[in-house]
């Protein structure tokens, strides 16, 4: 079973998919003769730049091969476990630094497939800087992926003659004593880390406000989904933290973010005349402090979980989920960056990509948001709210759910508009209409959709309460409540049982990276 599990997973169907990334990249070189007719110094740069992706993907091929070449019973003891990766113990400098090397080389790739996507007709000052730049990513890249393969190796060496001196025996109890972990809040370097990031954000706005000068803003446009999702993340990350120092701490993460620099942007707006700009950027406060007070109940609530349940929670949907989400933002924001090098750091022919790439993040940073706040209420909860299929299919839906898929359709439909505008030269009016409408129909869904679940939250635990108490009727055996049209029930189990099928906002935030990606 090892044998196979190695020929077949690891050189086989891995192997397979490298080699169709090795044909992508391929084809994105042969783009650029086609549009050059030639082997120019542009269609050099890409080459090597693709070339340099695909020796990223063979180390990444090399650890899984490393990974699966020791026996199965011995792989789950040789990985570092989510939950210690969530509190950051038990973990050697070594195999943390592997970590952040890791986070390096993906960042490394990124830039580089950014810079395969710059116009052909660079040339002069602007291509010697590209070409120095991307040498210089490469080789930090190549070195990174290069230690992350020998520290596998070195791991999987160690780890492996210890447990052949222990015996099986041993490992059994570290298997058992392992699978006991349980993580209650994750580690404070998390909190740090995007604490500095909101710090370096919010400074790209003020020095905006002070200066005047546009490349500053659009440079935090482009970075504000991701400071915000960090928030997100982070503000999950404690639950049961509800002292006075803690609940400071993340008010002025949270000023830090949502406060200061709308307050910065207006004053720039109001210092150019531009009122109406500024009054928006000013309201825009009032819908994250909705937010926010929202944010706070999902909080206690999650507080409430179980050990074991908590710890699901933590781990996989706000370390996993939640930093996997984050990675198409990241994409978006290299491809800005693209077209901000092709045109030699030229606002308005780039203001479209900008806009479009600030937008459709920020469209991500809602979604984990639901996601999270799905994954933060009683599992009965998710099932009495979730949309049936056979609902949508004959639309039979209640007030707030048609509220709720109006709101979602007309996000859809902006996404794709702006989908199409990445990537277009020059400033259209519509594509900042499309975005901001976007951004206002996804940001009412949220609220809603969160009030919703609170709501029903609520009257699952009267109901709840009522059993307790014996004032659930005769039987006793499912309590149900009306909440507008949607049926509450605290059985969490109850619908499956009937073999409904039903539709989640959860399922996006399951698929958010290669939905994301494609």
């Amino acid at each position: 079973e090892d044998l196979e599990s190695f020929l077949v997973d690891a050189i086989f169907k891995r192997g397979l998919e490298t080699c169709t990334g090795f044909l992508f990249l391929f084809f994105r070189t042969t783009k650029c003769l086609f549009e050059q007719g030639e082997y120019s110094e542009i269609c050099h740069l890409k080459g090597v730049s693709t070339t340099t992706i695909s020796m990223f993907l063979i180390c990444f091929w090399a650890l899984k091969v490393i990974q699966t070449s020791v026996r199965k019973e011995w792989q789950k003891d040789l990985n570092l476990s989510v939950e210690k990766i969530a509190t950051m113990t038990d973990i050697s400098s070594r195999r943390a630094l592997a970590g952040v090397l890791t986070i390096v080389t993906g960042v490394c790739a990124m830039f580089l497939f950014s810079i395969t996507e710059v116009d052909s007709g660079v040339e002069g000052a602007l291509l010697s800087r590209l070409e120095y730049i991307g040498s210089i990513t490469g080789l930090i890249g190549l070195f990174a992926s290069l230690f992350i393969v020998i520290s596998k190796i070195i791991s999987s060496l160690k780890a492996q003659r210890r447990i052949s001196e222990s015996g099986s025996g041993a490992l059994g109890q570290r298997e058992s004593a392992s699978e006991e972990i349980l993580v209650e809040e994750c580690s404070g370097l998390f909190l740090l880390l995007s604490f500095l990031f909101a710090l370096a954000f919010a400074g790209l706005y003020v020095i905006h406000a002070i200066t005047l000068i546009d490349d500053f803003w659009l440079v935090a446009n482009i970075m504000m989904p991701l400071a915000g999702t960090s928030f997100v993340l982070c503000f999950g990350m404690k639950p049961r933290r509800t002292d006075n120092a803690y609940m400071r701490f993340l008010y002025v993460h949270f000023a830090t973010i949502f406060v200061m620099p709308p307050v910065a942007v207006s004053i720039a707006e109001l210092r150019q005349s531009e009122y109406s700009k500024g009054i928006a950027y000013l309201v825009s406060s009032v819908f994250w402090y909705l937010a926010y007070k929202q944010g706070l109940k999902l909080r206690t609530i999650i507080s409430k979980f179980s050990g074991k349940v908590l710890s699901e929670f933590l781990c996989h949907t706000i370390l996993v989920r939640g930093s996997a989400g984050m990675v198409p933002m990241l994409f978006f924001s290299f491809e800005a960056a693209s077209c901000f090098i092709s045109e030699g750091l030229d606002v308005e022919e780039c203001a479209n990509t900008s806009s479009a790439a600030m937008n459709l993040s920020l469209y991500l940073a809602f979604l984990i948001s639901i996601s999270i706040a799905q994954q933060a209420v009683p599992e009965n909860v998710r099932v009495a709210t979730a949309w049936e299929y056979s609902a949508i299919a004959t639309l039979e839906f209640n007030v707030w759910q048609k509220i709720q898929g109006a709101l979602l359709s007309c996000t859809a439909m902006s996404a794709l508009y702006l989908l199409a505008a990445l990537g277009v030269k020059g400033d259209f009016l519509w594509c900042r209409v499309a975005g901001t409408i976007g951004s206002l129909c996804l940001g009412a869904f949220f609220l809603v959709r969160v009030q919703r679940l609170l709501y029903a939250t609520e009257e699952v635990g009267e109901v709840g309460e009522a059993l307790e108490a014996g004032e659930a009727g005769e039987t006793g055996e499912v309590g149900e409540a009306k909440e507008g049209d949607i049926e509450i029930t605290n059985n969490a189990g109850a619908r499956r049982d009937k073999g409904m099928r039903t539709a989640s906002t959860s399922d996006i935030g399951n698929n958010m990276f290669f939905g994301g990606l494609v």
